[in-house]
């Protein structure tokens, strides 16, 4: 068991830390979209990418994972799989842009920016080159070439940085401080201060046309041709997961449209702001859930087969949701500096940051649940359990934003991943059983809110002195657990030491 814990572990710090370093890089982005825009304009960004997440799953239609499943399979050539998929991507995504972009006016009336189309145009082709750029991403994974993985990341990343300091915080600087130069007159003809959310998107579309191009030799490093037969597996193993996947994207970011449509339109968007730049706040729990999923997913399928894979599944779950456990108190333990990431006219809404930080941690588990399903061909299985997730959410969102506002949200959310988790426990087990201690789960996340609940009742009042303490009750608790569970601290500790040899 513990070299393919080890390979995991591996493919974590790789995948990972390429992704948690992109979006920490990505994350500096917050302070200064909150800090530079008001919370109605922030509002409007949160509300434009919850249309590009949904975009993207219709554009991928469950190829992505389809790709992990077959490119490595016995059954069939993996350049066959790549170039199929590939250029089915291309074709479809060809064929939406070219009649969306005939319909972008009527979209941009319907979705409430009629005086800015331009802003659909930019949604409709980032979602569209990041669904091309799905699976060359994904064939590196899968041929384990992290470097050019990496460096493809991160560079891209630095290029939407960059461009959103440009247009944000460089244009208005100059045009406030050089108002007489000419410099000042080329920036007037590109930058308008009425249309911030825009210059998001415009860093954004630099970005991803950039990847475009630093994937161009693998976009054509096409080495089979297009199999008809094949490309009808594929699709039948991955249009289920479209369902699903609408359905997962109907579970994160549903809420940010519907806040805009279920409170008073005077303090929708502001309110729809404040939420978004607090969900910002659980960006640790997000990173982590997301990195261990990059690499979780190829692997478990990679280890199918073993004998020992449902023993191996179950005590990964266990280090994850250990793990999990500790991200959530650390955040909490420091967040009365961590909100300092977001502007002060934003922090009415930490309130939800336990919630939303919970919420991720209980997505992570149904992540983990879910390996059963694929295993088992069971996407449909999965994609109802997302389903039923949506109509959670979309109720509880219904009946609860007109009564709470954002903490409504929040809530429902949790309800949400609380409900696919024990769904996908309970339904795994017929696909692929696997002795996950359940119990042991169950204690371990009572007493992380037992925990939190001492941190919400300490009699402090100076945030410094607040911090410290709720810090020294972590590591009391640390060592605490460490030494109740000292067979699982010791599984881990020599996984890391093979690791390390």
């Amino acid at each position: 068991m513990g070299n393919p814990i080890k390979k995991l572990l591996q493919q974590t710090a790789i995948y990972g830390l390429s992704n948690i370093v992109a979006r920490l890089i990505n994350y500096l982005l917050v302070p200064l979209h909150t800090y530079l825009m008001v919370t109605a304009d922030y509002g409007s960004v949160g509300e434009l990418y919850a249309y590009i997440t949904f975009i993207n799953v219709l554009l991928t239609y469950g190829m992505e994972t389809t790709f992990f499943r077959y490119y490595k399979s016995d059954d069939v050539n993996k350049n066959e799989v790549y170039t199929t998929i590939l250029i089915s991507l291309v074709v479809s995504s060809s064929i939406f842009l070219v009649v969306s972009f005939l319909a972008m006016y009527s979209i941009a009336g319907w979705i409430g920016y009629a005086t800015a189309p331009e802003y659909i145009f930019c949604l409709l082709l980032i979602a569209a080159i990041d669904a091309i750029t799905a699976i060359p991403f994904g064939r590196l994974r899968a041929e384990n070439k992290p470097l050019k993985y990496v460096s493809i990341k991160i560079a891209t990343i630095v290029l939407n940085v960059f461009f959103n300091i440009f247009f944000l915080w460089l244009c208005p600087y100059i045009l406030k401080h050089y108002p007489d130069s000419y410099i000042t007159s080329c920036v007037s003809s590109i930058y308008n201060p009425h249309k911030m959310p825009g210059y998001i998107l415009y860093a954004n579309l630099i970005a991803s046309v950039s990847t475009f191009i630093f994937l161009g030799k693998d976009l054509l490093d096409v080495r089979s041709s297009f199999n008809t037969i094949l490309w009808k597996k594929l699709l039948h193993y991955g249009s289920p997961l479209i369902i699903g996947g609408l359905a997962g994207m109907t579970n994160e970011v549903i809420d940010r449209i519907l806040l805009k449509y279920l409170l008073p339109t005077a303090i929708a968007k502001s309110e729809l702001g404040i939420y978004n730049a607090c969900y910002k706040l659980s960006i640790l729990m997000t990173l982590f859930v997301q990195a261990f999923r990059m690499a979780g997913e190829p692997f478990f399928l990679s280890h199918a087969k073993d004998k020992n894979s449902p023993q191996l599944y179950a005590t990964i779950s266990q280090y994850f949701l250990i793990a999990g456990c500790i991200v959530f108190l650390g955040v909490m333990a420091n967040i009365e500096w961590i909100k300092f990431f977001i502007a002060p006219a934003y922090h009415d809404g930490l309130v939800i940051v336990p919630l939303l930080l919970l919420a991720n941690l209980l997505l992570g588990m149904f992540y983990n649940f879910s390996v059963a399903f694929k295993i088992g061909n069971a996407t449909s299985t999965l994609a109802t359990i997302s389903i039923i997730g949506a109509i959670i959410t979309i109720v509880l969102n219904v009946l609860l934003i007109p009564l709470y506002g954002y903490v409504g949200s929040a809530i429902a959310t949790l309800v949400c991943y609380a409900s696919i988790a024990v769904m996908g426990y309970l339904l795994a087990q017929k696909y692929f059983k696997i002795p996950y201690p359940i119990f042991l789960f169950g204690m371990y996340l009572l007493n992380t809110v037992l925990v939190y609940a001492v941190f919400t009742v300490l009699p402090i009042q100076h945030w410094l002195l607040k911090t410290i303490a709720m810090n020294a009750i972590l590591i009391f608790y640390i060592g605490y657990f460490a030494y109740l569970e000292k067979e699982v601290v010791a599984k881990i500790y020599q996984s890391f030491k093979k690791k390390l040899a």
